[in-house]
């Protein structure tokens, strides 16, 4: 509707609420009808009832009398003439009253609208027509997400091509569309991402390995200049992997994974980047007789000297711990945490939105040596000790939770999978401050699975979520989700088909 209302319009609405002349013969007052003009435009504009907005324009109160000339010329001052008063103070507050009531029904009415779809499935990527084969595209998996601002963030993975070799997969959110950005590969073939941290839109670090059939695992790191990804610093070290990676600033990083050094056994491996290379520093092993392996899966740090890492250790008896390290001043010292499953408890994420406060995530049997019926496990940090939190009653039987981000102590997300069949079910868990609680995921199962990897938040109304999908038929597809405040959404991802 045009608001270049005209003064005939206006004077036409004016006598249809017979609005007051000063000389009384029924001609309205234009002066006042183009002083009051808003008021008009609004009421043409909202539809009010007639009644309603003469009641809005002028006070009705009693009656002044005025003397009124008759035709003869003498005065009759008995012949009452209303006086019209201008709309009080009172009555704009409460006309903007109005107005604020429904412009916040609109938004609720916006809000339920946005999670009823959710809740039915209607956003997200379109499972259905995600049809394709190794002869006509490849697979693509992401497996985490950073953002530094909210207009750019990085997600990375790796794709599988035609010839079945495996490449890394970095795509890029420049605040309008996600995309995928050229990245440096080794020349085994094998290469994969598993973390990513950015301080801005000029600086990031991602961190994976290659599998090298003639000498096994060996750690890769790139690093982003705000034009393109460099690799760095490869190690020459056999079965080394890097599993997360945080960092501060272009001059300091933290990562952590496992190195396997003499006699095959895998120990916990922390390397710190301080703006030209990247060297190995002293880290905590579990080291009594029986264990087997240790390794660091993720760590989250409160500032560059005051970090946590967390993974899990195995016995001799494939018995599988939690294991947690504590980064206090450049020094690593292992923290106890408890283990509540019958066999096997693992961390693999961990988010400490200060040094008071920290949730680690991962998995746990509850029944020995199952091999079965694993249940996402959710931890909690003190600043002094670790105990075990409820989580979400989830109706899938073999659960695990990869990935956590917290905004503050009053907002974090977790995400991971169920894994016990070829359905995989999307797992997306909330924390509020008091309780966790199950949310359900704009894509939350497809025939081929549908895992979520990663999460990472710039704020309270803005993180993203990362992993894969697929309907069965098809090759793996690059999932990405974006939290908006309210409710989760789908958002279009690229796949790499190089």
């Amino acid at each position: 509707m045009s608001f270049s209302t005209s003064s005939a319009v206006l004077a036409r609405t004016a006598r249809r609420i017979k609005l007051p002349n000063s000389a009384g013969d029924g001609t309205p007052n234009l002066c006042f009808v183009e002083k009051e003009t808003r008021w008009l435009k609004l009421a043409i504009f909202l539809r009010v009832p007639i009644r309603h907005f003469r009641e809005m324009l002028f006070w009705r109160g009693e009656e002044r009398t005025t003397g009124v000339t008759s035709e003869q010329g003498d005065t009759d001052s008995s012949k009452p003439h209303p006086r019209p008063r201008m709309i009080t103070s009172s009555r704009r507050r409460a006309v903007l009253i109005g107005v604020i009531a429904i412009v916040v029904a609109a938004t609720v009415a916006f809000v339920a609208v946005e999670l009823t779809k959710s809740a039915s499935g209607q956003v997200g990527p379109d499972v259905s027509s995600a049809i394709c084969s190794s002869s006509t595209c490849n697979a693509n998996y992401l497996n985490s997400v950073s953002c530094s601002s909210r207009s750019f963030c990085v997600a990375v993975g790796y794709y599988r091509n035609r010839s079945y070799a495996e490449k890394t997969l970095i795509e890029r959110w420049d605040g309008h569309s996600w995309g995928v950005t050229k990245s440096a590969n080794t020349k085994y073939g094998k290469d994969k991402l598993a973390s990513v941290s950015c301080t801005s839109s000029s600086f990031c670090m991602a961190v994976g390995w290659d599998s090298e059939f003639e000498v096994g695992f060996t750690n890769v790191i790139e690093e982003w200049n705000g034009s393109t990804w460099t690799m760095i610093d490869r190690q020459p070290r056999v079965f080394a992997k890097l599993e997360g990676v945080q960092c501060f600033s272009p001059t300091r990083c933290v990562a952590v994974g496992y190195d396997e050094k003499a006699m095959n056994v895998p120990q916990t491996l922390v390397e710190q980047w301080n703006g030209l290379r990247w060297s190995v520093i002293p880290s905590a092993n579990e080291a009594s007789g029986n264990v087997m392996f240790n390794d660091l899966h993720g760590l989250s740090c409160v500032n560059s000297s005051r970090c946590l890492a967390v993974g899990s250790f195995e016995e001799l008896n494939n018995d599988q711990r939690t294991e947690v390290e504590h980064n206090i001043g450049g020094q690593w010292s292992l923290v106890r945490s408890p283990d509540p499953g019958a066999s096997a408890d693992a961390f693999f994420a961990v988010s400490c939105p200060v040094a008071q406060l920290c949730f680690a995530v991962g998995d746990l049997a509850p029944v020995a040596h199952s091999g079965h019926g694993y249940r996402p496990l959710i931890e909690r940090w003190n600043g002094t000790t670790w105990h075990k939190v409820a989580n979400p009653t989830s109706p899938f039987p073999n659960d695990v939770l990869t990935s956590i981000a917290c905004v503050d102590a009053r907002l974090c997300f977790a995400v991971g999978v169920e894994n016990q069949d070829s359905s995989g079910h999307s797992i997306l868990d909330q924390w509020n401050g008091r309780t966790w609680s199950t949310l359900r995921p704009p894509v939350s199962q497809a025939p081929g699975g549908v895992p979520l990897n990663g999460v990472t938040c710039v704020n309270a109304s803005d993180c993203y979520a990362v992993g894969w999908y697929s309907n069965g038929s098809s090759e793996a597809l690059s999932l990405i989700e974006h939290w908006n405040g309210y409710v989760w959404n789908g958002v279009s991802a690229p796949n790499d088909f190089g």
